[in-house]
């Protein structure tokens, strides 16, 4: 603190050929310094100004790395988990739809659930796949090479865009769909105008889970 006590200024800050806890750095030839003492323990005391000499633009790109895979893991844990709580609600509902004789109220709930259920996984899947292009497209040259290796597939991309598009509109958008047009078309009357309007939300909503189905799995691109 000797610096602050007697006004002296700070000595410039060394170039990235410095070492980083006692290893070389060679991931650029020249960087600055940055004033972030958040990412290391040792650089908590003092004011908020101290440059910390082991907060280098390596660390900070590590500790994003860091911190977007975990969101990534969280988000994909959660998807799946989605996925599976779907099926399982699916099932339940047309086996009580099997069982009993009112299949007009089993029609006209399947389709929330079919929302709900897909509009939070698509959600998610859209997160994870941005989180994946920001790592990717920010990455230095040569590092997190397994980002782009991870994606590449047997098949070609665009089939698997497309298999993966087929999946998510039988999984969320028929569920969605088919009970309002199957009540509309058979049990439908004039005299039940609300729920004919409560069908047409529905079928609304489901078209709109496979829009954002399309927009997920970049289609068209």
């Amino acid at each position: 603190f000797g610096a602050y006590a007697t006004n002296k200024p700070l000595s410039p800050a060394p170039s990235w050929s410095s070492v980083v806890h006692g290893r070389p750095t060679a991931v650029l030839s020249r960087a600055p310094r940055f004033s972030a003492p958040w990412s290391n323990p040792a650089c908590h005391d003092g004011p908020p100004t101290r440059v910390c000499p082991e907060a280098t633009l390596n660390e900070l790109i590590i500790a994003e790395y860091q911190q977007l895979k975990e969101e990534q893991r969280s988000r994909i844990a959660a998807r799946d988990s989605l996925l599976n709580y779907h099926v399982v609600a699916m099932g339940a509902l047309v086996a009580l739809g099997a069982s009993t004789s009112n299949h007009e109220s089993v029609a006209l709930t399947m389709p929330w659930i079919a929302v709900v259920f897909g509009w939070t996984y698509l959600s998610h899947d859209d997160k994870i796949t941005a989180l994946g292009a920001h790592i990717r497209r920010t990455a230095p040259q040569g590092a997190f090479a397994w980002e782009s290796q991870s994606k590449r597939l047997a098949i070609p991309d665009a089939l698997a865009r497309a298999i993966t598009f087929s999946v998510l509109i039988l999984a969320f958008t028929v569920p969605a769909i088919a009970g309002p047009l199957w009540w509309l078309l058979h049990r439908a009357s004039a005299q039940e105008g609300w729920l004919i309007l409560l069908s047409g939300v529905e079928i609304v909503l489901g078209l709109l889970t496979a829009l954002l189905a399309l927009r997920t799995t970049r289609l068209w691109s």
